[in-house]
């Protein structure tokens, strides 16, 4: 995406547009204005082609940077940001997740959308979608799976429960299509998939994705029946790491979980 042209489209466009205006004004690199924020340069440049959403400290850190602490211009602007992607929080999420250097995430009840078949995906999504929408977010689901094979990838560790792999979800032939690309994804090198076998401690009610970015703090996404979150406080993320070693503890070995993915792909 470029550069707005105009500040008037969005919140976010406003956010960008004043922000590269007053950078270009003071003369400064977009390295300049992420040390002075404590994040990184990519992350300056995403927020300024809207490719990822302020965080409310970069925008406090702004306002104090140009002089507009008194008006609070960004962190004003980062609440109607806000207030905007309230009703789409898994967009914000999706954008968040394609500049994080690692992705942990565990799945008790699906394939991760990273992972998952064209088919698949389908299935799931006209579960709970409109059919005028199915085939928009199957095409938008497909599309976050570049980020696997991009040059420097993130590494990406996803732990599921074996009940998602014996659950035929779209037919036979539609999950063990399902497993067979698990398993070639298993062998990229920045990819790790690891099953917690039946029998094993049941964990948290839900899933839960951990983000790790070179120099911002970390950040978790959780989602439940009404929609995602995104996480930010640093106590809740925590908690969302510990319970993430926890239940990794408790998952197969890598080889083993390939293993039984093949063994429940050949039973199909």
């Amino acid at each position: 995406m470029s550069v707005p042209e105009t500040p008037h489209e969005s919140a976010a466009a406003k956010f960008a547009y004043r922000l590269r205006k007053l950078r270009n004004e003071r003369g400064m690199s977009a390295q300049q204005v992420g040390a002075a924020c404590y994040i990184s340069r990519e992350s300056i440049t995403a927020i300024e082609t809207l490719r990822l959403p302020p965080r409310l400290d970069t925008a406090q850190r702004l306002d104090k940077l140009f002089d507009l602490t008194e008006i609070a211009y960004f962190e004003d602007c980062y609440h109607d940001i806000s207030r905007e992607v309230e009703r789409s929080p898994f967009r914000k999420y999706t954008d968040l997740e394609s500049l994080a250097r690692a992705i942990r995430a565990y799945h008790p009840l699906h394939i991760d959308g990273l992972f998952q078949t064209e088919s698949y995906a389908r299935y799931l999504i006209s579960s709970y979608e409109p059919p005028g929408k199915i085939e928009e977010y199957v095409a938008v689901r497909m599309s976050r799976q570049d980020v696997l094979t991009r040059e420097s990838p993130p590494h990406v560790v996803s732990v599921f429960r074996e009940s998602v792999l014996r659950e035929v979800v779209g037919g036979p032939q539609v999950m063990k299509e399902q497993l067979a690309q698990l398993l070639e994804l298993s062998e990229l090198l920045n990819v790790v998939i690891n099953v917690v076998p039946t029998g094993r401690a049941v964990f948290p009610r839900g899933m839960f994705v951990l983000l790790t970015y070179d120099e911002e703090a970390d950040l978790g996404y959780v989602e439940t029946e009404v929609g995602g979150h995104i996480i930010e406080p640093t106590d809740q993320v925590n908690w969302l790491s510990i319970q993430f070693g926890r239940i990794s503890g408790n998952a197969l070995p890598v080889g083993e979980s390939r293993e039984l993915i093949r063994t429940i792909m050949e039973g199909l």
